[in-house]
């Protein structure tokens, strides 16, 4: 729980929600939280796309593959739902308001930019431990481009990230820092899923293959976008920088298993931008050079090309949709516990004295956080690969040995759950 202690922002401002709603507790309006945090990024992808493009068709395209292409399930109530729309915001700033000004009035206009950034950016900093690292990555790769050659956000990121890693998160860096720098470079580690987050059964390979090639069709429609419509390659290379910054973070760390899909989260803006246009004939930017790309080549007749456009699109979005509904559908299962189970969790936590011990396999099961500052949590699957193959093994034995320290009046439990481990996410 050190991480929510030590970044709690997120969790003060729903506290002052609830005073504010003056409902009982946060429950009231959770399960609303996944359309609401959806609802969120509308208004930052819409600026960043019209940064670039007029083109109505390209950006709702775009709009669509993003939010079908976005099965991580990162929405649901959590620090990094609102983190991820903050990271779009500033972005979004960055992109229209920053760059290349001339004049005193333009200096002005960014200053006051300036301090709309640091707020947003120290709400991220305060909330969630990962989205200001992207952030940082993303601004640097932003100053490649010439035009956004202005270091004043990447700075201003990194003196409030820096300031903040220094003072209230100090205690859980200072006990991970080791772990964290023994995983950088470890790129297969870090891209590595183990026991905790491989799909077992039927339909739990199937869903996770399918969010695989959904996935996949995205980058892979990205890729080919930024093939075909050459004009986009100049006017929106920003973007494109952006879209690969977060690759970088491979190599930085595991994020317990699930850096790589962190890492699609935060490449997924831009590259349903650039996937939608490889869908469409032809596409407008807001530069006079537009024209020159929207003309057909050679050899490539305008009536085919139509052709090509009316049925590829249609085609391309009603695949990704109907993927979209097993990968992001398709974990509900394992936020499912069945009422007797919570009963016999909760009468296990009632009767646990202090100091006690609660072994499973994951905490993946009812009421895990339950009493975390009197009774202790052991995940086993969360431990090194090596130690998780000898309980496999040998789990008996194992786990004795791993039970056997906790002291009187403490008591140790081992707790078997029928609830899966979520698919890769």
């Amino acid at each position: 729980m050190a991480v929510y202690d030590q970044w709690p922002g997120f969790f003060a401002a729903q506290a002052a929600l609830v005073r504010l709603l003056g409902v009982e507790n946060t429950a009231m309006y959770m399960a609303w939280w996944p359309l609401v945090s959806s609802l969120m990024l509308l208004l930052p992808l819409l600026l960043i796309y019209r940064t670039f493009t007029t083109d109505r068709r390209l950006i709702w395209t775009a709009v669509w593959l993003f939010c079908v292409g976005n099965w991580v399930g990162q929405d649901y109530f959590s620090p990094q739902s609102v983190a991820f729309a903050l990271h779009l915001g500033v972005m979004a700033v960055v992109l229209r308001r920053f760059g290349r000004s001339g004049g005193t009035g333009g200096r002005q206009r960014q200053a006051v930019w300036t301090v709309v950034l640091t707020v947003l950016v120290t709400a991220i900093v305060v909330s969630h431990q990962l989205t200001p690292g992207m952030l940082v990555v993303s601004l640097a790769a932003l100053c490649l481009a010439r035009r956004y050659r202005d270091w004043v956000p990447a700075v201003t990121t990194v003196v409030i990230f820096l300031a903040w890693c220094s003072t209230a998160a100090l205690p859980f860096l200072s006990a991970a820092l080791p772990d964290m720098i023994r995983s950088v470079g470890d790129v297969g580690a870090n891209v590595e899923t183990g026991y905790g987050t491989t799909p077992t059964g039927t339909g739990a390979v199937v869903t996770s293959w399918a969010a695989r090639l959904l996935s996949g069709s995205v980058l892979l429609l990205a890729l080919a976008g930024v093939v075909r419509q050459r004009v986009l390659r100049h006017r929106a290379l920003p973007l494109l920088f952006v879209t690969a910054a977060p690759l970088p973070m491979f190599v930085a760390s595991s994020y317990g298993s699930e850096m790589i899909f962190r890492v699609l989260m935060f490449m997924l803006p831009g590259a349903a931008f650039f996937a939608a246009a490889a869908l469409l004939p032809k596409v407008r930017t807001l530069a006079a050079e537009a024209g020159d790309a929207a003309r057909p080549r050679p050899g490539s007749p305008p009536r085919t090309r139509a052709r090509y456009g009316a049925w590829a699109a249609p085609v391309a979005l009603l695949a990704c949709t109907l993927a979209f509904v097993p990968s992001y559908s398709g974990k509900d299962r394992v936020n499912y516990f069945p009422p007797q189970e919570v009963a016999l969790v909760q009468q296990l936590f009632d009767r646990a004295p202090d100091g006690s011990l609660v072994v499973a396999a994951n905490r993946n099961y009812p009421l895990a956080y339950e009493e975390y500052w009197a009774v202790d949590h052991y995940w086993f699957l969360d431990d090194d690969r090596r130690h998780v193959d000898a309980i496999v093994r040998d789990p008996a034995d194992v786990l004795a040995r791993d039970m056997a320290g906790v002291e009187a009046p403490g008591r140790a439990y081992f707790l078997l759950t029928g609830a899966r481990w979520p698919i890769p996410r």
